[in-house]
């Protein structure tokens, strides 16, 4: 657990150079607004509740700078937009404190973003994430050693996370993930990692 605790704070500080004096933005959803509710038609109407109250527990992050003063750090600031042929993850605000612990669905660990040709950030969605724990700390190995009880993926909104998967660096741990696109339409599924509707600047 050491080790996470050193890796996170390092990517901290990384990205901390940002500095927090972004644009402001009051932008509507990316796409229009029928289209960023889309998932009142793919849930069940118990679920549709939950993403709801997410919604307005995140409303406030529509302006970013209210993200960064409760401690998001924008993750991708050096390296831009999160993109793949199979759709863009956008930019990732992580909130430090709030990773790997216990879900809590209105307080999400990580905000997902676009921004505008202005350079404005939209807020886009939220991401849930759980490390993987093996003999009580997180995961480093190659995955074939990890023991059934580690594969079973956690659920929120009647959903599997996506995983386990090792981490996308080095020194990030094995993780289980959830987006979920509550601010922007995903033709490919509210639920889908990458976003099939939405273009990152």
């Amino acid at each position: 657990m050491k080790t996470v605790i050193a890796t996170l704070g390092s990517l901290a500080v990384l990205a901390m150079v940002a500095g927090c004096s972004a644009d402001t933005t009051e932008s509507e959803p990316v796409g229009s607004t029928e289209s960023a509710v889309s998932y009142n038609k793919q849930v069940s109407h118990s679920v549709k509740k939950q993403l709801d109250e997410v919604r307005k527990a995140t409303a406030k992050y529509k302006d970013v700078n209210v993200a960064y003063a409760d401690g998001f750090i924008n993750a991708d600031e050096e390296t831009g937009c999160t993109n793949s042929p199979a759709g863009t993850e956008g930019f990732h605000f992580i909130n430090f404190d709030r990773l790997g612990a216990p879900n809590n669905t209105l307080e999400p660990p990580i905000l997902l973003y676009t921004r505008d040709a202005s350079g404005k950030y939209i807020l886009a969605g939220v991401e849930y994430l759980q490390w993987v724990i093996v003999n009580d700390d997180v995961y480093f190995g190659d995955g074939r050693d990890l023991p059934p009880e580690s594969k079973i993926a956690p659920r929120l909104f009647d959903r599997d996370f996506d995983g386990p998967m090792a981490g996308h660096t080095d020194d990030m741990p094995w993780h289980f993930d959830l987006h979920v696109w509550l601010w922007a339409g995903n033709d490919a599924g509210v639920f889908q990692a990458w976003n099939t509707s939405m273009v990152c600047e």
